[in-house]
């Protein structure tokens, strides 16, 4: 009989990007073409952004015997590092769901360490695709942001930054609001909604849990929802620019798995893998109409043409 092999995902309950990847990862291991069978994953989930919670987890983790530990997203990987390099804990770590490791601090370099490897997706030119919004639609005089002030521990809000300084030499106000917890939609966010013209749901998706309700306002009041989660498409989004589901990443942990827990690798002999961006635009005819979107071949053809260099 093999020996069971013991995985310890950690995730954020209420985030849906992270909860997209640990299932991606759940689904490509069932479609494992290699024998798996003795894999047992654990999930550990945290709802918000609680970093004392998650160190708590993490003695969970290390009380308990697990053969590898998957972490999704930034902050759950920032702890789980720190963790490691303060108790010596000897568990190999795989993370995924990270933008950009070493500006996050978690890498010094693309490069593996004895006891860490992951994944992570092509960071896409958010300024670019800003510029994209804006050709899209040019009348754009107020554009609301919501967005998860913790995200990738900060990162997400520099971004942003970035793309309100843009908005201001085209005459475009751009409304940044923070929101502490995942899946608060307040009273003050939603007076904020009515007042603008455009709704860029941000890569993160706190606003998921309301996004039906928010497409269906935005509709009825003409008001362009441009989101980066391609589950809205099919919820009636005008614009969508994000990629089209988790299958890859998931395939990409369970390869990096595989090498550690079958293979006898250590995560050094892992290189990082780097996924393509993959993200595409995504555009609902009969949304963009109700929200006053004029938008035909030529200019999708243009859009597409710029879209390739990202």
């Amino acid at each position: 009989m093999r020996k069971n092999k013991r995985i310890a995902i950690l995730t954020r309950a209420r985030f849906s990007y992270h909860r997209q990847l640990g299932w991606g990862f759940l689904e490509a291991m069932d479609n494992c073409s290699e024998d798996i069978s003795a894999w047992t994953p654990v999930m550990f989930f945290c709802r918000e952004a609680l970093r004392d919670v998650m160190y708590e987890q993490m003695k969970e983790v290390s009380e308990d015997k697990y053969d590898l530990i998957i972490s999704v997203g930034s902050l759950w990987t920032d702890v789980a590092t720190q963790f490691i390099h303060e108790t010596g804990l000897k568990v190999p770590l795989v993370f995924g769901g990270v933008t950009d490791p070493i500006a996050l601090g978690i890498l010094s370099d693309l490069k593996p360490t004895p006891q860490i490897t992951g994944i992570y997706r092509e960071p896409a030119s958010w300024l670019l695709v800003a510029k994209i919004l804006h050709r899209i639609k040019p009348t754009m005089k107020r554009l609301l942001i919501p967005y998860y002030e913790h995200a990738e521990n900060g990162l997400v809000a520099k971004v942003l930054e970035g793309i309100r300084n843009y908005y201001a030499t085209v005459g475009v106000e751009t409304i940044l609001y923070p929101v502490q917890k995942v899946g608060s939609y307040s009273e003050e966010l939603h007076e904020l909604l009515l007042t603008v013209d455009t709704l860029w749901s941000f890569e993160g998706g706190f606003l998921d849990i309301f996004s039906s309700y928010l497409i269906e306002v935005c509709n009825a009041r003409h008001i362009t929802f441009f989101s980066n989660n391609g589950a809205h498409v099919a919820q009636g989004a005008a614009l969508v620019y994000a990629a089209p589901d988790f299958k890859s990443m998931g395939e990409a942990l369970v390869s990096q798995a595989y090498g550690i827990l079958e293979e006898g690798k250590t995560p050094d002999q892992l290189e990082i893998i780097q996924l393509p961006s993959d993200r595409k635009l995504m555009v609902s005819v009969e949304a963009a109409k109700m929200q006053g979107l004029e938008i035909d071949d030529a200019l999708l053809l243009a859009i597409q043409n710029e879209l390739l260099l990202l």
